[in-house]
């Protein structure tokens, strides 16, 4: 039962974690002026605080972005496999020869 919390919690964090990337994003990266600094901000404070409050609360969103995106990788390469082994495109993106080894008979 304790691992349903734990998982939970895990989820909460890193729902926020998500929103305060694309909060970021759209407050900073998209406009031409940026319209505030939202994270840079906030590890500069926490930087101020503690030197290593920043860096580790950095450290944080990099790592939770670098595992999301490898989540993401894994997902699309089963997809990308399982496309391979029913012998269909995957939303189009295979040539007509992927799969096939050359001199190997399946």
């Amino acid at each position: 039962m304790l691992g349903f919390y734990v998982l939970g919690v895990m989820a909460v964090v890193a729902l926020a974690l998500s929103l305060m990337w694309v909060v970021h994003i759209i407050i900073y990266l998209l406009p031409p002026r940026p319209l505030g600094a939202f994270l840079n901000t906030f590890f500069v404070t926490l930087d101020g605080v503690f030197p290593l409050f920043g860096v580790l609360a950095f450290s944080l969103f990099c790592l939770y972005f670098m595992v999301v995106a490898m989540k993401g990788n894994f997902m699309m390469g089963k997809l990308w496999d399982l496309g391979l082994r029913m012998g269909k495109k995957v939303d189009g993106l295979l040539p007509a020869t992927a799969g096939k080894v050359h001199g190997c008979k399946r």
